[in-house]
Formats: C-alpha cells, sequence, structure tokens
C-alpha cells in the first residue's frame, strides 16, 4: 500500500529515479531528454493464483510523447515471461511477454475517465486483464488461459521512455 508517502523497504524496491511516493500515491516524473524508466517492484515474491493486483491510474502522462510507456501493472516472472497493462499512445493494451516474445492481446482507446481502475487477476487458471471507471464494476479488456506461471511472481509499476523527448511529463 502507498499511503502514507514513506515507501516501505520491505515490500518494495524502487528503481530509476523519478519514482517516489507523495501526496499518498506512488508518482513517476519522466525529466526533459531522460532515457529510461522509473517505478516500484515488490521486494519478494507473491503468489497470484486466486487472487489480484489493482491500482487507480490518477495520470498516464503526457501520451502525445512518442516513446512514452506507462506499465501500471505487470506480473513479472522472469526477463523473458510476463503479463502487463501498457498505456502508450492513449492506447490500453493487454499484453503477454512468453519465452522473450511480446504479444499484444487486446486494445482500446485509452479513457483516463473510462480506465481510472485497472486490476489484473487470476481465477481458475484465467488471467484477466480489467478496468473500471469507480473501482467498483469491472469489464473485462482480455482474459485467456494464463500464459505464464503466476505463483511466483513479482509485482511491478513503472513508466518511462526509450527515446528522447522535448517536454517532461
Amino acid at each position: 500500500s502507498f499511503n502514507d508517502n514513506v515507501r516501505d523497504s520491505v515490500l518494495w524496491t524502487q528503481f530509476g529515479t523519478g519514482a517516489a511516493e507523495n501526496n499518498g500515491r506512488v508518482e513517476i516524473a519522466l525529466p526533459i531528454s531522460t532515457i529510461g524508466y522509473s517505478g516500484y517492484a515488490s521486494a519478494v515474491n507473491w503468489d497470484a493464483t486466486a487472487s489480484e493486483a489493482r491500482v487507480r491510474v490518477d495520470s498516464a502522462g503526457n501520451q502525445a510523447l512518442a516513446s512514452l510507456e506507462v506499465f501500471p501493472i505487470i506480473f513479472y516472472l522472469n526477463a523473458s515471461n510476463s503479463v502487463y497493462f501498457l498505456i502508450s499512445g492513449n492506447v490500453l493494451r493487454a499484453y503477454r511477454r512468453v519465452a522473450g516474445v511480446n504479444t499484444s492481446l487486446a486494445t482500446m482507446a485509452y479513457s483516463a475517465t473510462t480506465h481510472k481502475f485497472l486490476r489484473m487477476r487470476e481465477a481458475a487458471g484465467v488471467t484477466y486483464w480489467e478496468y473500471s471507471a469507480k473501482g467498483a464494476t469491472w469489464t473485462t479488456l482480455h482474459s485467456v488461459a494464463s500464459p505464464i506461471t503466476l505463483t511466483s511472481i513479482q509485482v511491478q509499476m513503472q513508466a518511462g521512455t526509450y527515446a528522447s523527448e522535448a517536454s517532461a511529463t
């Protein structure tokens, strides 16, 4: 939980230089011309079976920046295997990375109102990417038989750019 403006280092590891806990939430600031990613990763692995992770996205940054990528939730098994949400270019995407190959599973135009809350969950061997305007009623963006083992994963959230940008976000 991020609600006291202090990162619990037993639960969360910070990476990059732009991530901080402020105003009761995680804020990732990306300065001008800086290439790279910042965020948080769970310090211990987690069993995501029959469980969920959810996040409230207060801002997905300046989506007009061509190389901006926002990853609100990542279930990370290892460098070659993960499932995640991606917001980039005003598009919300459900992705999987299996054996090092990224595959877009579903996309839709991103709406800061409609997609205020995002949730990934596993139930009965199926992974779900879901969204909600208020965090109460959920709509499935995509679901699929779990493409990776979710019994010992790291949960991450991150944002960054893969190219130099003319403005910060």
